[in-house]
């Protein structure tokens, strides 16, 4: 039973269990970002409910990043600036890229578990698969990334599963077409597609070594939601030897990190879940009794997906609609923690406070993530 454990322990640290999608941050009414150490909204996104008739009737809108890290993190809905196309409109970011400097730009775009009744099949998993474009200084359009470069990043302790790409922007020269926008969008052809996941319980069942269940793979569909993490790092003084834009692979490392403090958001009843899942799960794998904690991380993961998605679902509606919610709701504890999560949400939409609800779904993540981390020993 050690050597088994111990097998088992050390490919979960390799990342071959999910660790749930990541914190995905928003402003004003949908595809604005905001600083999530804000008390009030950030600054919001001015195109925010327009449709573009062309490319050249966009509006590029600065990229406000979190101070000290160099990224911000997007939520694509119903209230995202829409762009025309042929075939009908597809939601579109734009963002205004330095005019001076070398410019490293990496895109994440993240699978949305929708619901936590379903089968794993694609209607339950989302992922909004983005098409990338370079406008200039008068939109007109000069270069896109190659969908050959955007590619599939497996789940980790600290990494969330969906696709991927990089690429560096040299902007030092004095060349009539720079770069000046980035453009995010999507496609019919692309929405037509879907991304395999991986198959949580045949991973474990290989980790075993018995035979894995025969049960189709999850995938996710491509659809008009997304969650999008931004990352900018820029350098002017680089030697300006380079072509304006050069594309790089995606990293797919898994980075170990360190438990995040506790989140301000705390109170007694967000306390209680918390000290109930680590416990009970730190205090099944003390026994050797792993089967009880994978079941207590799946009660949990479940929790993280309905808050998350309670989050996208009601994040810049009208106060009126917002969906109301009762935590002292009878039924288990999963169930309990579930209504608390979502009623500490409500609360805060409807005061306008869409950063502390953000903070509160950073906890539930932070949570999930410490979780996992007792399964590294």
């Amino acid at each position: 039973m050690g050597s088994n454990r111990g097998v088992i322990m050390k490919l979960l640290v390799r990342g071959l269990t999910f660790a749930l999608i990541a914190v995905v941050i928003a402003t004003g009414y949908g595809c604005a970002t905001f600083q999530a150490d804000e008390q009030e909204g950030g600054l919001p996104d001015a195109n925010q409910g327009k449709t573009f008739h062309s490319i050249a009737d966009i509006t590029c809108q600065p990229l406000v990043l979190m101070p000290g890290k160099g990224r911000a993190r997007v939520v694509i809905n119903e209230f995202t600036a829409r762009l025309e196309q042929p075939s009908g409109l597809t939601p579109v970011l734009a963002y205004q890229i330095p005019e001076h400097g070398m410019h490293k730009i990496a895109i994440d775009s993240f699978v949305i578990h929708h619901s936590r009744f379903g089968d794993g099949g694609q209607g339950d998993n989302e992922l909004f698969y983005p098409e990338i474009a370079l406008l200039d200084q008068n939109n007109v359009l000069i270069s896109k990334v190659d969908p050959g470069h955007i590619g599939y990043k497996k789940p980790g302790f600290t990494t969330e599963e969906g696709v991927g790409t990089s690429f560096t922007i040299d902007n030092r020269g004095a060349m009539p077409d720079k770069p000046a926008c980035l453009l995010i969008y999507t496609t019919d052809a692309l929405r037509k597609g879907t991304t395999p996941l991986i198959n949580e319980e045949k991973e474990y069942a290989k980790v075993r070594g018995v035979v894995p269940p025969p049960i189709p793979d999850p995938v996710a569909r491509h659809g008009n939601a997304g969650h999008l993490m931004i990352s900018v790092k820029s350098d002017g003084l680089m030697p300006a030897s380079r072509p304006a834009v050069v594309l790089a692979a995606a990293s797919h490392q898994v980075v170990h990190k360190p438990a995040r403090p506790a989140s301000p958001v705390l109170d007694q009843r967000t306390r209680e879940i918390r000290n109930h899942y680590v416990d009970g799960i730190k205090n099944a794998l003390d026994q050797g009794n792993v089967s009880a904690a994978l079941d207590q991380r799946t009660e949990l993961k479940s929790i993280t997906a309905d808050a998350e998605y309670y989050f996208l679902n009601n994040y810049g509606k009208p106060k009126a609609v917002i969906q109301s919610v009762h935590g002292d709701a009878g039924g288990s504890f999963a169930d309990k923690a579930r209504n608390v999560y979502k009623e500490r949400m409500s609360d805060y939409f409807k005061q306008g406070k869409g950063s502390a609800a953000l903070q509160l779904l950073d906890e539930v993540k932070s949570l999930q993530m410490d979780v996992d981390q007792l399964f590294d020993r």
